[in-house]
């Protein structure tokens, strides 16, 4: 199997199923969210909110050390400091849905063995 795009090591360390479990549910709860809301900003070309919101939603992905994601993240931040270019930010943030699509599908499942653990 391939590497995955995330790392719960961090949270695991916690030594703490509950809390991770927690974490993880707050995770996928909250970013379909808060893509949502940065999308809407983008479309819009409200770049202050479009940089507040990809912030926000950096350090989340950092805390399941999604490098690919914060990646993204990163360099949608740094549009919308710089360039602004709308065919960019855009074209990064389809990367970005398409990361977080594969994320999430794996993290469902992770949840999945983590109920059952609990």
């Amino acid at each position: 199997m391939s590497k995955k795009p995330y790392d719960l090591s961090l949270l695991e360390e916690l030594e703490d199923r509950q809390q991770l479990h927690e974490i993880v549910d707050m995770f996928l709860t909250n970013t379909p969210l808060q893509l949502k809301e940065l999308l809407a900003a983008a479309q819009k070309q409200d770049w202050e909110k479009v940089h507040g919101d990809a912030h926000k939603l950096k350090g989340s992905a950092g805390i399941l050390l999604a490098d690919g994601l914060v990646e993204l993240l990163k360099q949608v931040e740094g549009q919308t400091k710089s360039q602004k270019d709308p065919g960019i930010i855009n074209g990064l943030l389809q990367a970005l849905l398409a990361a977080w699509s594969e994320i999430e599908i794996l993290l469902k499942e992770e949840q999945k063995k983590l109920r059952g653990e609990l």
